[in-house]
């Protein structure tokens, strides 16, 4: 089984899904939820440790992925607080910003490629078009669109 370990061929759709339902399994090209084996399944952390590193070094100088890194920090934070001080409060805060942050990958993956296939007046199957071809489309599209 072939498992996708970089932006470059894990495409963009399945990229999505690991962040929505935080399942690795859909690293592994054409994985239709059935488990997948033992040897296939160590493959698997390693390989989306090196996707984010990779989208890391690609985004991780723009200010939107800057905003998303502090989101996904304040999480943690409430996550941690929560646990280790059993802290009410920040339980509470990290169901909502959970929410917060499910609720905005969704809209904003399916928002970002309606915009994608508007601006290139065509139609690119999210199943196909890797994870680093969206977010660089995304990024032109995005400065093109906010100077013109």
């Amino acid at each position: 089984m072939k498992v996708w370990d970089s932006i470059d061929d894990l495409p963009i759709f399945f990229y999505n899904k690991i962040n929505e339902t935080g399942e690795l399994n859909y690293l592994v090209e054409g994985w239709q939820g059935v488990e997948v084996d033992k040897k296939t399944k160590l493959k698997l952390q390693p390989a989306m440790e090196n996707v984010e590193l990779e989208m890391f070094q690609m985004m991780g100088s723009e200010p939107q992925y800057q905003l998303y890194l502090d989101d996904l920090k304040r999480l943690y934070i409430s996550k941690i607080k929560g646990a280790v001080e059993n802290d009410t409060l920040a339980k509470i805060n990290t169901k909502v910003y959970e929410s917060e942050l499910n609720k905005n990958k969704s809209v904003k993956f399916h928002d970002t490629m309606a915009f994608i296939h508007k601006s290139l007046s065509t139609y690119i199957d999210p199943k196909i078009m890797s994870t680093r071809y969206y977010y660089t489309h995304l990024n032109i599209l995005s400065k093109s669109n906010n100077n013109g």
